[in-house]
């Protein structure tokens, strides 16, 4: 096992003891999804803010013993919800709302519309046949 398979071998680790208390999002009739992680990104999911910020304060704790540091100025905080007007914090630094992410080359919006991903999508793609037409 090299080192970056170790690594998300602790942070999925990590992730299942300190998000297995926190219900998540709930995704069609009987599932529901509570994080996402590539490599040392990651991403968690819940339907209230009170556990949003117990998670953030308790996920540090457990990424310095892998020897991360979790920077809160290049964190970001994404809320779906309508009417909450929460602010998470961590070592007295609030996260940055954002109105998107992209996350995989997928890109998330507020509004869960697939629009922005799309239009993404097709403007690389344009770039890409620009270059090879020059090429041809």
């Amino acid at each position: 096992m090299n080192k970056y398979e170790l690594l998300e071998s602790w942070t999925d680790w990590i992730l299942e003891r300190k998000l297995l208390r926190f219900d998540g999002v709930v995704i069609g009739l009987d599932s529901s999804v509570s994080d996402l992680n590539y490599a040392d990104d990651i991403g968690a999911f819940t339907a209230d803010p009170a556990p949003a910020q117990a998670i953030v304060n308790e996920i540090p704790l457990f990424s310095q013993l892998l020897g991360k540091k979790i920077n809160a100025v290049k964190t970001k905080a994404m809320d779906l919800s309508i009417q909450s007007d929460y602010q998470l914090v961590l070592h007295g630094q609030e996260f940055e709302k954002a109105d998107s992410f992209t996350y995989l080359d997928s890109i998330i919006d507020l509004r869960g519309s697939c629009d922005s991903d799309i239009q993404y999508t097709i403007n690389k793609a344009q770039v890409i046949f620009s270059q090879l037409h020059r090429h041809l």
